[in-house]
């Protein structure tokens, strides 16, 4: 999701006027037990969004 700044021939700047913007989905079975690593990843997803102050959880 990002670059690794230090990779030859690659050279990065900051943009400081315009944010970044990513839109992260998450796609899984429907099933009638829920995998608890998959209720994990969505969890941590969601408190990251918020943290970042991002408005589009559903």
């Amino acid at each position: 999701m990002a670059i690794d700044p230090t990779t030859a021939g690659i050279h990065t700047s900051l943009i400081e006027d315009h944010p970044i913007h990513r839109r992260l989905f998450a796609a899984t079975r429907h099933t009638d037990t829920a995998n608890p690593t998959t209720t994990a990843v969505i969890a941590a997803l969601r408190t990251a969004a918020h943290h970042g102050h991002t408005t589009h959880l559903p």
